[in-house]
């Protein structure tokens, strides 16, 4: 199976150490160009099966720069974009699987890897497609209705009714 890794590395302090595995390791070495990354590997891995993309080796004291305020300025981390299984893109849904600090600290509704960790996308059906379905169902479920009413009270000010809309 292909695996396609979109990525985007902060290269503070040399950059990120990132390890990918998929029944085994795919993937492991230290990115010290910042910007875009993309990694195409290929994989025996069996379905159902756990993806994990890894961060290692960064000390939290000196490998996050931070201004005075403590506002990050610059970072040994990078994001996930976007995974590409097979012929399944994986995007939308990366902010509902977890990211497990080496404490064991649970992190959700990330795709962030800005401590030593692993990022965890866990494929539970034999058939990607069906997996697939079930997040899109998943997603579809918890996005709330587009209403005009509230967006233009967001972004105006004011509802309709208050100009003499009704």
């Amino acid at each position: 199976m292909d695996l396609e890794f979109k990525m985007h590395v902060l290269n503070y302090r040399g950059g990120p150490n990132i390890r990918i595995c998929a029944d085994s390791v795919l993937y492991d070495e230290k990115v010290s160009t910042a910007g875009p990354l993309t990694l195409n590997l290929s994989t025996d891995m069996k379905l159902p099966a756990k993806i994990t993309v890894e961060q290692y080796g960064k000390d939290m004291r000196r490998d996050t720069h931070l201004d005075p305020t403590g506002k990050i300025i610059n970072d040994k981390a990078f994001y996930i974009e976007s995974v590409k299984i097979g012929d399944v893109l994986v995007k939308n849904e990366l902010y509902h699987f977890d990211f497990v600090k080496d404490n064991g600290e649970v992190l959700k509704n990330i795709n962030y890897l800005g401590f030593n960790g692993k990022f965890v996308i866990d494929i539970d059906n034999e058939d990607i497609y069906v997996w697939q379905a079930n997040w899109q169902k998943i997603l579809i479920a918890n996005t709330e209705e587009f209403s005009y009413e509230k967006f233009r009270a967001e972004i105006f000010g004011y509802e309709l009714d208050t100009l003499g809309d009704t």
